[in-house]
Formats: C-alpha cells, sequence, structure tokens
C-alpha cells in the first residue's frame, strides 16, 4: 500500500490546526477518563445508529432483591404457585421459588442486567412461560413483581409480569436488549430489608452469584425456626420481622413472631396485629388463640382476650387445659373488664426498678416499722424448707402475725396464716385464714398497726390477672375478716401487683409491680386521691386512606407523667369509631397499631373544656412521599368539633362470603361468516409476507392477533413478518414456537426460531433450535445460513452474558451511519479521527467504495486506520513516525486482525490500550468491541478480550472512545 508523504503532512498540519495545539499532553492524563462512548444499532432502525456517552458505575454488582406476589383473576383462593426461573442466556436453572399458599407473596434473588426465563405451574394448568429482563441499575433496595394470570377457556393461562425497578429517573439507563415494558412508579415502597448475610466468598459467575444469595435467604427460616425452638426469641424475632418484611401476610410467620414479641416486648400490645393475622388461616396450630389472648390479656383488653381464650378452651384437651389455667384465665378477664371500668384516682410520686431478692430493702422503714420480715425459723413448716423460698410474715405488733405458708398438707399452693400471740408472749399453732385463702396462691400481707386493716396480694378472688392486691377489714382484732376487695385499676394490672404499704392515715401507700417489664419489679409510691378526677370523652374516627380502607386498629394511650396505661380501645372494624375517657390537662402518649402497618405513636395533649361537649378526633394511616405516616387531627373546640358528622360513611369495601368465579373466554365468539371473512383475510397476509410485503402482512396478523389464535403454519407467517419489521425479536420467536409445533410448517421455522432466540439473548435454545434445523436442512442451506459460525456466537453470548459491568448513560442520540464520524469530536486525549484521504485507501478501498477513518494518537506518532488492503475483508493497519521524522509503512496488527472484518481502531489516553471493533474472534455475532493490552515484555499487542455485555451484543457495536467529561 502506498501512501502520499505531501498529502500525509497535509494532514497532519489539518489535525494540529484542529486541535489548537494543546498546551501540555501530561496534564490531560490527569483528567478523569471514566466517560467513553460507543456506537450500536441494537435499538435503531435502518441505516441509523444510536451514539452512548458513558461512565463506568463504580458499585460492585449485587444481586437483586424481588418481593413479588402472585394472583389469579377471579380466583382469589389460588395463591401456590411454583416459579422456575432460568437464565435465558444459558438455561440454567438459578432457583425454584414457591410463592406462599395464603398470600401469594414470594421473594426472588436475580442478578442485573440478565434476561430470565420464567416458568409458572399452578394448580392443574399447563406451565405458562415468559422472558423478565433486570436492567442494569436498579433504583430500589427491595424492588417489586407482581405475576397475574388469566384462565381461559379455549387455551392455557396468560400472564401478565409487573416489575418496578427504578423510578423512571432520566439520568439513569441501562443499555437494553430489549424494549422496556412499561412501569408504574411504585408509591407502595416498603421499608429496604436488612439483609444479615451478605456473600462474603468470591464467585466467578453472575449464576453462582445469585444461587449463593438465594442459598443464604433459604437458609434464613430455618435459622428463625431453630432460635424459636430453642426459646431464644430475641435472635428468632428479629429474623421474623426480616422476613415478615417479604410477606407481611404470611399467616405462619405472623405467628411465630407473634410470639416472640409476647415474650421480649414490654408492651405485650405489639404482638396483637401479627397473632390477629395468623389467626385468618385454619392451618395454624390452635394455640395461637391463647397467645393471642395473652397479649390482649396482658394489654387490658379483656373482652377480646376472653373470647380468644375460650377459642382455645373449645379446641384444647383437658389436660391442656388444666396445664394453662385456662379457666381461671377466662375468670380474671371477666373480672378485669370490670375493675377496668372504674378506674380509681391516683397520683404516681414515684416509681424505682429494684432487685426482687431485696424487696422489703425498697420500703419506707418508718411505715414498715420491722413488722414486715422474712419467716423465723419457727413459722417455717416442712414444705416451706423444702420449697427453699423466702416467705414473709407480717406483725400488728400487740396480737398476731399473719404469715405466708406452704403449709403441712402437702399443697402446692401459698396461703395466709395467723399465729395469735399467747399470754406468754409465745405464738399458737398456725391457722389458715379460710375465709381468705383460695385455691391459688395468696402473699404479701400487710397488716395495719391498729390490727384491723389487712393488705395482700392473691391470684384468685377477682383477680384480673397474675397477682391483684386486696384489701379486707374487721371491726377489732377479735372480729372476722370482711371478703376481701379487689383494689381496681391502676393499682392492679393483670401482672403481678404484690406488698402494698399504706401510712396510717391512708394518703400515700407503696406496692411493687412487673407490669413494665414481668422480669423486673419497680418499686411504685402512690398518692391516693378522694376525689375522682374530671373525665372527657373523646369521640374518634379511624381510617387508613389506601387501597385496603381498613377501620380495624387498636389505639393505647399512656399517662406521660405516671408512665400508666390510661385507656385501650379497639376502633369499630366496619365504621372506624371509638371513644376514649381521658382526664384534662394530661399529656398523654398515643399508639396505633393496624393489620400491615408498622405501630405508629404521636403525643396528644388534653385541653381543659369550658362547656359541654364532646372532643372529637380523627386518626389517619396514609402515604407520603412514599413514607406511610400518621395524622392525628383533634377537634378540642365546641366550634371544631361541630364541623364534623355525626357518622362516617362506612368503609366501600363490602365483605361478601360467596366466592364468585368467572370463566374468562381468551377471544370473542365469532359468527360462520365472520370465520369465512377471518380466514380470507390470513390468506392475505400469508401472501403478503411471500411477497415480502412484510409492514401490510403485519398490519393484517396484528388486527386479527384480537379475534382469533393464530396457530400453526399462521403463526410462522406472523412470526416472519414480525422478524422482518421488529428490532425486538421476543415477540416472533414465541409465533415460531407456536409454528414448530406443526410438521406442516416450512422447515426452516427451526432457523428463524434459532434466530429470534439469538436476539432475544437467549442462546442455549437458539443452539438448541439451530440444532434441530441442521437435522432436516440441506448441506448446502446449512452452509449458506453459516449455522455453524451462529452456534459458535450464542456459544461466545452464554459466556459473555454471565459477568455484565453496570453502566450510567450520560447521554444518547441517534445519528446516520454515514455520519459516524461526526462521534469523534469529543476526545479526551486530544487524538483526533478524520475519514481518510483518498491517497491512502488501497485498490480495494477505492474499489469497494470504502470510506475508513483514520486514528490519530495525540503526540502525533501513530497512526491506525481500517482498510481491505490487498484482501477481501477489512484489517486494521499501523504506521509510526519513524526517528527521523519520516513515517514507517503501513503494516497489519496480526494479533489483532481475523479472517473476518476490524475496523475502528482507538487509542487510550496512555496509549497501552487499543479498542477496537471485529467481527472474529470470540465475538457474539456482528461487530463487538474488544480491546487489547500492549505487552511492555514482547513490545507487541496481547490477545483481544471482547468487553462483554452490555456494551456488546448480538447486533452490530462498532467503536469505543474516550471522551472529556
Amino acid at each position: 500500500m502506498k501512501i502520499s508523504c505531501f498529502l500525509l503532512s497535509l494532514l497532519l498540519n489539518v489535525v494540529w490546526v484542529f486541535a489548537q495545539a494543546p498546551t501540555d499532553y501530561t496534564n490531560l492524563l490527569k483528567k478523569n477518563t471514566n466517560s467513553f462512548c460507543i456506537a450500536s444499532n441494537r435499538n435503531s432502525e435502518e441505516n441509523q445508529i444510536e451514539v452512548l456517552k458513558l461512565s463506568t458505575y463504580s458499585q460492585e454488582l449485587k444481586p437483586i432483591f424481588i418481593r413479588g406476589s402472585f394472583s389469579v383473576l377471579n380466583y382469589p383462593d389460588l395463591k401456590f404457585a411454583e416459579i422456575k426461573v432460568y437464565n435465558a442466556s444459558d438455561d440454567k436453572l438459578i432457583g425454584i421459588f414457591n410463592s406462599n399458599q395464603f398470600t401469594g407473596k414470594y421473594l426472588l434473588i436475580l442478578a442485573p442486567n440478565i434476561k430470565y426465563l420464567f416458568q409458572i405451574k399452578f394448580g392443574i394448568y399447563e406451565t405458562i412461560e415468559q422472558i423478565v429482563e433486570v436492567p442494569l441499575k436498579v433504583v430500589y433496595e427491595i424492588c417489586k413483581q407482581e405475576i397475574t394470570v388469566s384462565i381461559h377457556d379455549t387455551k392455557k393461562p396468560t400472564v401478565k409480569i409487573n416489575n418496578w425497578f427504578s423510578d423512571g429517573n432520566a439520568t439513569f439507563f441501562r443499555l437494553p436488549m430489549h424494549e422496556d415494558l412499561e412501569q408504574d412508579k411504585f408509591i407502595n415502597y416498603q421499608a429496604p430489608l436488612a439483609f444479615s448475610n451478605p456473600i462474603k466468598e468470591p464467585v466467578t459467575s453472575i449464576n453462582e452469584l445469585v444461587k449463593k444469595q438465594i442459598e443464604i435467604e433459604e437458609k434464613r427460616p430455618i435459622e428463625a425456626k431453630t432460635a424459636f425452638n430453642n426459646k431464644d426469641f430475641i435472635t428468632a424475632g428479629a429474623l421474623y420481622a426480616q422476613l415478615l418484611q417479604n410477606d407481611s401476610g404470611e399467616p405462619f410467620l405472623n405467628y411465630y413472631y407473634g410470639i416472640c414479641l409476647l415474650n421480649t416486648e414490654k408492651r405485650k400490645s405489639k404482638a396483637i396485629t401479627f397473632l390477629q393475622n395468623a389467626t385468618l388461616a385454619k392451618e395454624i396450630p390452635y394455640d395461637v388463640w391463647f397467645h393471642l389472648g395473652n397479649a390482649y390479656h396482658l394489654s387490658c383488653m379483656f373482652k377480646d382476650a376472653q373470647s380468644s381464650y375460650e377459642q382455645f378452651e373449645k379446641k384444647c384437651s383437658n389436660e391442656e387445659g388444666l396445664k394453662t389455667n385456662i379457666d381461671l384465665l377466662i375468670k380474671n378477664c371477666e373480672s378485669g373488664n370490670k375493675l377496668f371500668a372504674e378506674q380509681n384516682s391516683i397520683e404516681i410520686e414515684s416509681r424505682t426498678y429494684i432487685d426482687n431478692s431485696r424487696l422489703l430493702t425498697y420500703y419506707n422503714s418508718q411505715l414498715i416499722n420491722e413488722r414486715i420480715k422474712y419467716k423465723t425459723e419457727f413459722f417455717i413448716s416442712p414444705l416451706d424448707k423444702k420449697k427453699k423460698e423466702k416467705l414473709l410474715m407480717c406483725s400488728n405488733g400487740n396480737s398476731e402475725t399473719i404469715q405466708v405458708s406452704y403449709g403441712l398438707t402437702g399443697n402446692s399452693k401459698k396461703d395466709l396464716y395467723k399465729n395469735a400471740l399467747m399470754q406468754d408472749g409465745s405464738y399458737g399453732q398456725s391457722e389458715a385464714l379460710e375465709t381468705l385463702n383460695t385455691p391459688y396462691d395468696e402473699d404479701y400481707p400487710f397488716i395495719t398497726e391498729n390490727g384491723k386493716t389487712l393488705y395482700f396480694s392473691s391470684k384468685g378472688h377477682n383477680s384480673m390477672g397474675g397477682y391483684d392486691i386486696f384489701k379486707c377489714t374487721r371491726n377489732s382484732i377479735t372480729s372476722s375478716w370482711s371478703a376481701p376487695v379487689n383494689l381496681g385499676y391502676p393499682i392492679n394490672s393483670p401482672f403481678d401487683d404484690i406488698l402494698f404499704v399504706t401510712d396510717s392515715i391512708g394518703e400515700f401507700a407503696s406496692f411493687s409491680s412487673n407490669r413494665r417489664d414481668q422480669n423486673q419489679f419497680e418499686y411504685i409510691n402512690i398518692k391516693l386521691l378522694k376525689n375522682t378526677l374530671p373525665v372527657f370523652i373523646i369521640k374518634g374516627h379511624f381510617t387508613t386512606l389506601d387501597s385496603l380502607n381498613s377501620r380495624d386498629a387498636i389505639i393505647t394511650i399512656f399517662d406521660n407523667e405516671s408512665g400508666e396505661m390510661a385507656g385501650i380501645c379497639r376502633t369499630n372494624s366496619v365504621s372506624g369509631n371509638y371513644l376514649m375517657a381521658l382526664n384534662p390537662n394530661k399529656e398523654y402518649e398515643l399508639t396505633v397499631s393496624c393489620i400491615y402497618y408498622p405501630e405508629f405513636s404521636a403525643i396528644l395533649i388534653i385541653p381543659e373544656k369550658t362547656s359541654d361537649f364532646i372532643f372529637r378526633q380523627e386518626i389517619r394511616v396514609l402515604i407520603e412521599n412514599d413514607e406511610v405516616v400518621l395524622k392525628i387531627n383533634n377537634f378540642f373546640t365546641e366550634e371544631s368539633a361541630a364541623s364534623l358528622p355525626a357518622e362516617y360513611p362506612l368503609s366501600k369495601h363490602e365483605i361478601s362470603a360467596k366466592k364468585v368465579i368467572v370463566s374468562v373466554s381468551s377471544k370473542p365468539i365469532r359468527t360462520n361468516e365472520q370465520q369465512i371473512k377471518d380466514k380470507e383475510m390470513i390468506k392475505k397476509a400469508i401472501s403478503f409476507t411471500q411477497q415480502g410485503k412484510f409492514i401490510e402482512a403485519v398490519e393484517i396478523f396484528t388486527e386479527l392477533e384480537w379475534i382469533m389464535d393464530i396457530q400453526g403454519t399462521d403463526a410462522y407467517y406472523f412470526g416472519l413478518s414480525l422478524f422482518n419489521t421488529r428490532k425486538d425479536k421476543v415477540l416472533c420467536s414465541q409465533y415460531f414456537e407456536k409454528a414448530a409445533t406443526i410438521s406442516s410448517s416450512p422447515e426452516d421455522v427451526f432457523y428463524y426460531l434459532g434466530k429470534s432466540y439469538y436476539y432475544s439473548y437467549r442462546f442455549s435454545k437458539a443452539i438448541t433450535a439451530y440444532e434441530i434445523f441442521k437435522k432436516t436442512a440441506k448441506a448446502v442451506d446449512i452452509e449458506k445460513l453459516k449455522i455453524n459460525e451462529e452456534i459458535v456466537f450464542c456459544e461466545n453470548g452464554k459466556k459473555h452474558v454471565d459477568n455484565p459491568s453496570v453502566i450510567e448513560v450520560i447521554k444518547r442520540h441517534t445519528v446516520s451511519f454515514d455520519h459516524i464520524i461526526k462521534i469523534y469530536s469529543d476526545i479526551e486525549s486530544g487524538a483526533k479521527v478524520l475519514v481518510i484521504p483518498e491517497d491512502i485507501k488501497s485498490n480495494n478501498d477505492k474499489k469497494k467504495n470504502y470510506q475508513s477513518t483514520l486514528f490519530l494518537s495525540p503526540d502525533k506518532t501513530h497512526i491506525l486506520f481500517s482498510s481491505y488492503g490487498e484482501s477481501d475483508n477489512k484489517d486494521i493497519f499501523s504506521l509510526r513516525k519513524l526517528p527521523n521524522g519520516e513515517w514507517s509503512i503501513p503494516f497489519k496488527l496480526d494479533v489483532i486482525n481475523t479472517i473476518y472484518d476490524e475496523e475502528f481502531p482507538f487509542l487510550s489516553v496512555d496509549g497501552k490500550s487499543l479498542f477496537f471493533s471485529s467481527k472474529g474472534h470470540e465475538t457474539m455475532g456482528g461487530f463487538d468491541i474488544f480491546k487489547s493490552d500492549w505487552d511492555e515484555l514482547n513490545s507487541s499487542w496481547k490477545k483481544p478480550v471482547n468487553l462483554g455485555v452490555p456494551l456488546n451484543s448480538p447486533f452490530d457495536d462498532l467503536l469505543y472512545i474516550e471522551c472529556s467529561k
């Protein structure tokens, strides 16, 4: 190849002037070179090319977590499906995911920028398939997916899969393998799941990355159940909380998590919502009613607790009933319901957590005056010794001692006994206080100095649960004790309330309780108020402002000053109405719990009321800016309260016990006359396809598709017309699949099926289709269509698609292929690319009218260009500036070149990497972009490496250049 020195010199001068003499080439090396451009026709029309300015996304490639939901239209009970997910490129099974039989929820773990084949099997129906592509750039930490299936009369079910991977931010794109599905903004985005076990060891492929993460997630339920069985409720609760974020309605997760909360949370009301959810499934163990009753009971919701306990009593055995004391618990709730409605007025002066083993040391020594002490040897029975428990006794100082004992008869419960003081100063025999003792425990006696009032704790009588404090009186020390009276709420609670000690005038008192923490008691000083505090009624309304429009919630109110529960109410599940009675001039903490939402807390201040009217209140749970928020509107003036309706309208959602099952017909019923016309239209569409009028054929087939099922040979011609008109080959592959099942279809159906799979990145399926084609096709056709080459492209594709990098698209635009030279106007290094002059072209270039480009390095010492040279394929040539200022003869870069075409050479800023496009090497088909690094040791270019997905595709990917910021 000859080259004109004059023209080359002129070219260099032109380039130098055009570049405006960059001042210092070394400074250019310091610039950010992460930005680069490529050109590809994967998404553009014929003779058009899309130019993309890109930068490498710095974050590490990670698995994508997707919360999914499966449903079947008009069949609400069909929730279970087996979802097999394959890598569509190599047909390797990634995982089998089962939707929950109760909720339809599932968790997928996939990788970005991969096409997946979903195979969905449910009930007795035929397996259905659909391709799902995960983009490179995923905005949400936890994405959303909905699989909706329609059941038809005349054909297999159809599926629609909606995915939410991003919020439509225009700055970020992936390099799409095919067009995106339409996606709505995902406004119901839940809090990200804190995955505690990320992959630590290195992985060699995308498939391995996903499978390892699936293994980690599959262990999580097992770890949770193991911790639960070991009664490690803290660990189990944390794991179940994570699992519930993926499926908040799953009954077994709610069951286990509710029990964990019941055993770990101080506020037992937090467990109610979860245990309620669990009761909705008949498969849940029936002891869920016991645990739910317990949660209600310890939250002072006595009526609901009683109802739940009664459900458990109906289902449990006699042995279980005795073991759980279910009869006593139901009686506790009956008592609690009455006692809680008639609350006493007290003021809490102070409260302190104590060590219960040193209980007496916390009490005012002047009040107990050494009259309360632990039992001495004389009073300890043999059974008491055997129990090894420190038991109390209390003396009135001059006539008797009341003590606690297990007695002498082998009782396993504690009772109160009296020992009278004899004239000689000794104590008489122990006498059981039969009128005070019950079949349950009595303990912690305190008798006033005058001997006329006795306080004690009992689990019997009308206790509302655990130990309650009781009071009985007598007229003189020789009289009988009155019937015990429960001191009521808030002195008593469903927990253990013990050792009530009062001063001599009954104004101040002390007692201990574990109501705030079952594992630790508090010592509480109170003032007993003679007058009842005023109470204001609040009439409220609750609803969630979402698609559920739920009216069911539990509202708990705590007095912020005392820390005591001031009230708890359950809203009417149909109307959303509730009533609260609170004291004025107080600050309360209000908590709201409702199904499918986290617990909310807010401060509520009740003002003084100047006239007689009912306070009004609205509580709303709604979504604002993708966040769930609680809004409380108080109407505490007469004018504002009057502005609200007397009653709110009921929920729009009507509950119907009747199941409606509607069969969906796939296509409209056609008359005989219409069917004849449809057949004529099919013939016309086939004729257009055979004539190469593919656009006209597609128009007819598309119209017919709405009114009839296109099958067999008809599907072949529809697929062929789509193949020749649509860039996206997914749809046409579906019609070729239909045609391939019919022996009368043209034999090249498997060729087109393979080609469609290939362009859809389903490389393994493409290979299978090509192999079937080879078995039936003539040798001349196999050679003409280059089937063996196509199979090699697919094998390469399987390898390159398994390790994608994350790319950020900065800018994209489409240009005519003839104007590709314009892409080189923004080069980072100062290098230039121009159309090669005629004098540099070879004879073959001129004969083929080939317009090549010429790359000139920034230091003007190196030229690269592509040319046919003396062969029938394009190669990359190089010229170097010699020490004498002359240019070398053009020479081929043999390591770079193949028997196929190579074009568009480009050197990196540092000159150590050569980028070019090739149809050889390990290409996926068409032009792929390759990179070769300079080998300093051997002074040659190394073997080129395919830049892989997403920079390359089965289409033409033509150039790679570094560009300015």
